[in-house]
């Protein structure tokens, strides 16, 4: 039986997500998707992308395809030009998917030839519990990253790099694409089928 893969662009057209001089976000994951999505299926996996939307409408549309795991790709944002590294969230406290998150990011981290931000529990606008993250950061108020919390089957955000990073992000785009879709093989040949 193939296993199928769902993906997931950042963002959709009217917001953008981060943005640097006009390169941003949603653009540029759309084409890092399709290229994930190349990999893959060369790799012989079947692969299903979420259509442009809301993020409500992408989840219940990938759970609806029933992925055995889910991948959204994001790019950090800051406004500082010299802040850069990868990084890879999964759901807090799953252990599928921190094995999952460590499967894939060991696979593409080496490709970004940028900063190791390593692999982080997922929470919305990374506020974790217990920790100030912020000033004025409220503890109690905390919650998993609703792709992460709502996908039914493991599910990874990946955060190549920070979208001030351009050239990084264009001349390493293909390399990374390919290392992150046979990081998710390698973790698909784990779950045996």
């Amino acid at each position: 039986m193939t296993k199928l893969v769902g993906l997931s662009i950042a963002h959709f057209p009217k917001k953008v997500g981060a943005d640097f001089c006009g390169f941003n976000e949603h653009n540029e994951s759309k084409v890092w998707i399709m290229l994930v999505e190349r990999a893959l299926k060369n790799l012989g996996i079947g692969v299903v992308v979420a259509p442009v939307g809301g993020l409500r409408s992408k989840v219940a549309w990938l759970n609806k395809h029933n992925p055995e795991v889910s991948v959204e790709l994001h790019f950090n944002g800051s406004v500082n030009p010299n802040v850069a590294g990868c990084e890879t969230l999964f759901y807090p406290g799953s252990k599928k998917g921190l094995v999952f998150a460590n499967t894939v990011h060991r696979a593409y981290k080496e490709s970004m030839g940028n900063r190791d931000r390593g692999v982080k529990e997922g929470w919305y606008r990374m506020d974790r519990p217990m920790i100030v993250d912020y000033a004025g950061d409220v503890d109690g108020d905390e919650m998993p990253d609703y792709f992460l919390r709502e996908t039914n089957c493991p599910a990874l955000i990946l955060e190549p790099d920070f979208i001030a990073q351009v050239n990084n992000i264009t001349t390493r785009r293909f390399d990374a694409c390919v290392a992150i879709a046979k990081g998710i093989k390698i973790y698909l040949e784990t779950l045996g089928g």
